[in-house]
């Protein structure tokens, strides 16, 4: 996701939060709440642009890009159409009930009437920008009011006050804190939920941090050259939804610099200014002392930083060098790649004619895999008839199986997985003979076929390459196919 300039679509989310609302409605946990009230502020409000109403598609984490956003006229994504779906549900999950028990999920002004019990009440507050909200009941009633305790309030911290008299608290973060009574109208509930500032790493363990405030993503916004002109309306072609502009170098990026990875104490609230932030002497890079950190739903058109690179004073020199290292190998690949398949991603399989005969697909480690007990395959495009050889990933864990590459209905190659030395995730390539690419037509129907008694793949990555070099740069080779 640091690399790439499409990120999370804003489907995606919207169907996790159909799933997790299932979840909860057959175990009510709090972790769920927890996830949809994290969706819904950081990706589902983000994704509307209020200038206009435009939706995006894809959520950029790679530092210092951005997003478009669709028009009216032009535009009617997948993500436009269950992005207007999306925004009711800020509305549709801040209550729930179960018999005469009524839990308050999420924190966001409303009224409610619940008919079955003839409850009416009624919920102020101005979240995230206060922690806290007031319940007032408006009807005379004997029910169980369950207050969530969210994850992100510490232990001991929330504070339930009925009619200004405190109560205790019979709960810890992670659980509903429960309060029967009969209600009077008139009646008013506080609740008070501190919120403070965290810090989570790259889910891989990477050195890059997100900063959140409570449940709150911030980000800042950025501008890495001086006559950065954008486009943040997307049109109507078919890659329009991908931020094309101009990709700032990772190694360019804002960075925390620390002696110590326990910096979160160096982020200060800007008076005046609600869930914002200054980070002095913290941030390395252009423009570091003008950042300002803010939720990043009201960050738009403009890049942004959400996810930060981290280093220590004495290796920032050595991290920005093998970061541009890094960057450089991996546009260098991508100036060799004809065309690449995302192994069992739904969309890239999609659109290469994904087929198989005892396909299965799953991840690992955060990557996306397919294996076949009998094959899979995909077609692949080559219009210039520039194709030498294919680059397929695998794992070390996978070490033992055999299967066949088959090309156009051709074997090519015959290969037995086994576990080099070094990181777990290792390429190898294989050469496609010239007289092949000449007769194509420009389609290539790549076939992994498992040996007897083996499974074919796991296959984390599949690029058709054009050559050895490109540029004066060299592609290694980091391990050779066996024929």
């Amino acid at each position: 996701m640091v690399n790439q300039v499409e990120g999370p679509g804003t489907c995606n989310t919207y169907n996790m939060l159909r799933l997790t609302e299932m979840l909860f409605l057959k175990d009510q946990q709090v972790r769920y709440t927890d996830y949809v009230e994290r969706a819904l502020y950081n990706h589902i409000l983000s994704s509307q642009r209020p200038s206009d109403g435009g939706f995006v598609y894809f959520t950029p984490m790679r530092p210092n890009h951005y997003r478009v956003y669709s028009q009216a006229d032009q535009a009617m994504w997948c993500c436009v159409g269950s992005g207007i779906e999306s925004q009711s549900k800020h509305g549709e999950f801040i209550y729930a009930h179960d018999g005469d028990a009524l839990f308050v999920n999420l924190f966001i002004a409303s009224t409610l009437h619940w008919r079955a019990q003839d409850v009416k009440l009624t919920q102020s507050t101005r979240f995230p920008d206060q922690g806290k909200t007031r319940l007032t009941i408006e009807s005379d009633q004997q029910f169980t009011l369950k207050l969530r305790y969210p994850g992100w309030v510490k232990r001991g911290a929330m504070q339930v006050k009925v009619n200004g008299t405190a109560v205790k608290v019979d709960g810890e973060p992670g659980a509903y804190v429960s309060l029967r009574r009969a209600w009077r109208k008139g009646d008013m509930v506080d609740v008070i939920l501190p919120m403070h500032t965290t810090l989570e790493q790259m889910p891989d363990k990477t050195d890059y941090y997100a900063v959140l405030h409570g449940p709150i993503v911030l980000a800042a916004k950025t501008q890495l050259f001086a006559d950065d002109k954008l486009n943040f309306a997307a049109d109507a072609t078919r890659m329009g939804h991908i931020a094309s502009g101009p990709v700032c170098p990772l190694e360019a990026a804002p960075i925390f610099v620390s002696d110590t990875r326990d910096f979160v104490a160096r982020f200060k609230p800007v008076k005046g200014q609600p869930l914002t932030f200054t980070a002095p002497g913290l941030i390395r890079g252009k423009g570091a002392g003008s950042l300002r950190l803010m939720p990043f739903f009201r960050l738009h058109d403009s890049r942004y930083m959400v996810y930060w690179p981290y280093s220590t004073p004495a290796n920032l020199a050595l991290t920005q060098a093998a970061t541009a290292r890094g960057e450089a190998q991996r546009l260098a690949l991508d100036a060799l790649t004809i065309d690449q398949v995302a192994p069992g991603e739904q969309q890239p399989e999609s659109d290469h004619g994904y087929q198989a005969d005892g396909g299965d697909a799953g991840v690992n480690q955060g990557r996306h895999w397919r294996r076949a007990s009998g094959w899979f395959s995909y077609v692949l495009s080559d219009p210039r008839l520039e194709a030498a050889a294919l680059r397929l990933s695998f794992s070390t864990l996978d070490a033992g199986r055999k299967f066949d590459v088959v090309l156009n209905g051709q074997t090519i190659a015959a290969v037995e997985l086994d576990a080099p030395p070094g990181q777990e995730m290792y390429t190898r390539d294989v050469a496609i003979p010239k007289a092949m690419v000449a007769a194509s037509g420009g389609k290539l129907v790549v076939k992994f076929v498992a040996r007897p008694g083996s499974i074919a793949g796991r296959l984390y990555g599949l690029r058709l390459l054009r050559g050895a070099q490109q540029g004066g740069i060299p592609i290694p080779i980091s391990h050779a196919s066996k024929n």
